[in-house]
């Protein structure tokens, strides 16, 4: 039925890039050194100063530390997502802008010196 449904891709791309561009604005604004992996509607949130994470080796020195705050920030905020660096971060097409800009929202708020 996907293939019959092209808005549906059209709206998830769109969606992930407004989280993706919002996070990097955010986290260039707070000074939290973030690299997001997207594709599509699927990403990967890296807090390091690499400009980009390609391998395994890479994402090994990133800070999993500052990534677990991260995720319960979240999580105390009515965010749920996956619980380790290394897993995937998934949007839907039940997701909707105002989704994202609760997402872009509760990131706002975090801080990561805590």
């Amino acid at each position: 039925k996907l293939h019959s449904h092209p808005e549906y891709y059209e709206h998830l791309e769109k969606l992930g890039k407004k989280l993706q561009d919002g996070m990097a604005k955010i986290a260039s604004e707070k000074n939290i050194p973030i690299t997001i992996n997207r594709c599509g509607a699927m990403m990967t949130i890296f807090f390091t100063d690499l400009k980009e994470v390609k391998n395994y080796e890479d994402a090994k020195t990133c800070n999993t530390k500052l990534f677990s705050k991260f995720y319960m920030h979240m999580l105390k905020n009515g965010i749920y997502i996956a619980p380790s660096q290394f897993e995937a971060l998934f949007l839907s097409v039940a997701h909707t802008e105002e989704n994202i800009d609760k997402f872009l929202d509760v990131f706002k708020s975090f801080d990561s010196n805590q």
